[in-house]
């Protein structure tokens, strides 16, 4: 297991960002106040945590055309990879 700092404004927007980044099995070993913000120590296993893909990332190369792949590592035994081919852009 490894320990990640989230700090964030308020813990909504923590745990978000605790499930997008490590997925719904993290604990949370400490939540604190720290200058106004949130901040939560989360217990990450090493093996089972997801390879970050920014939603930027999405949201920024989808109108592009091409192929986008990634692999998302969900647990030691679940893995999916994902591929995305784009041979057609139409603009709004």
């Amino acid at each position: 297991m490894e320990l990640k700092r989230v700090l964030a404004k308020d813990s909504r927007t923590a745990m978000e960002t605790i499930n997008e980044n490590y997925g719904e099995n993290t604990v949370i070993v400490e939540s604190n106040k720290v200058q106004g913000k949130v901040e939560m120590i989360v217990a990450v296993d090493i093996n089972t945590e997801k390879e970050a893909v920014p939603k930027t990332f999405l949201k920024d190369n989808l109108n592009k055309i091409g192929v986008y792949k990634a692999l998302i590592n969900f647990h030691s035994d679940v893995k999916a990879n994902i591929s995305i081919k784009i041979d057609k852009t139409q603009s709004k």
